[in-house]
């Protein structure tokens, strides 16, 4: 397939991060709203934002996203973050997008939880007023927080689930706090009746796969490492059918041609009869 039958696609986006897919021009203006000096080039600001090429580790390439909190905290920059990542999509023919964010991330200028997300929201809501495209929005609990913060977390922004909030999921560091530690946060979470997605797998940890299915969590992001464990996958398939399979995660890199095909035939062996799509993660983070 063509770069330009692809484009014409349309397309849904299921595991889109809101500070890993902000535009080099929307990062220029957002550090320009608080005088943040940055590198004159694009190719200078690239290397700060994007994670290095040869990662080979999930730490490694989760500093990328470091760069950009800063810039994410007022009302303002979340509204403008958020309807850039929704323009972004609707130029590549997405049709449906959700984008997850750790509002705890962006209080550090005074905002309260429900302040930051409702800048998101306003900013999703701009963004589909221009565009053609459904965009909707999760919030992120972090695994390298205490529990008690991501429960606060989820006890404040529960009550604005509606139409464009629609769920929580929980990112970060899975290698150091895998999902048994999570535990307390997740359960609070499906108590206040949030729909979750759940990070696990990124890191060759087939066990936290298994863990958060093990919870209750029907829909599991990345998930990579049950692509050999083919009992974990058919119990992923009848429990948790919506995996987000992220074919480049943390991994000395191969050509994402080569991992695709390879991963493909080897889910289509495992599960013939199960359907397989294709979706794109962040877009500017990867290389």
């Amino acid at each position: 397939m063509d770069f330009q039958t692809l484009h014409q696609l349309s397309k849904t986006e299921l595991h889109c991060h809101l500070d890993g897919s902000l535009s080099l021009s929307c990062i220029r203006q957002l550090a320009k709203m608080i005088h943040r000096k940055l590198p004159a080039t694009d190719d200078e600001l690239r290397r700060l934002v994007q994670a290095p090429a040869d990662s080979e580790n999930l730490g490694d390439y989760l500093k990328a996203f470091d760069f950009v909190a800063p810039l994410l905290q007022t009302k303002k920059a979340l509204q403008l973050a958020a309807y850039d990542v929704v323009e972004q999509a609707a130029e590549e023919n997405v049709r449906y997008i959700e984008i997850r964010f750790a509002p705890v991330f962006s209080l550090l200028g005074g905002l309260s939880l429900v302040e930051a997300t409702q800048a998101v929201i306003e900013g999703l809501h701009q963004g589909m007023a221009t565009y053609d495209i459904m965009a909707k929005a999760l919030v992120c609990g972090m695994r390298q927080l205490p529990n008690t913060d991501n429960q606060t977390m989820f006890k404040t922004t529960a009550p604005l689930l509606g139409s464009t909030l629609v769920g929580g999921d929980f990112a970060g560091n899975e290698a150091d706090f895998p999902t048994n530690v999570c535990a307390p946060a997740i359960k609070t979470a499906q108590s206040l009746g949030v729909p979750l997605t759940f990070h696990a797998g990124e890191c060759h940890c087939p066990q936290n796969i298994a863990e958060a299915v093990r919870l209750g969590i029907p829909r599991i992001g990345h998930a990579t490492a049950c692509f050999d464990q083919p009992a974990l996958i058919e119990k992923l398939l009848k429990l948790a059918p919506q995996l987000n399979f992220a074919s480049r995660a943390i991994s000395k890199r191969k050509p994402l041609g080569h991992l695709l095909s390879f991963r493909i035939r080897r889910l289509k062996k495992l599960v013939p009869k199960s359907p397989l799509t294709l979706i794109i993660e962040q877009s500017r983070i990867p290389r």
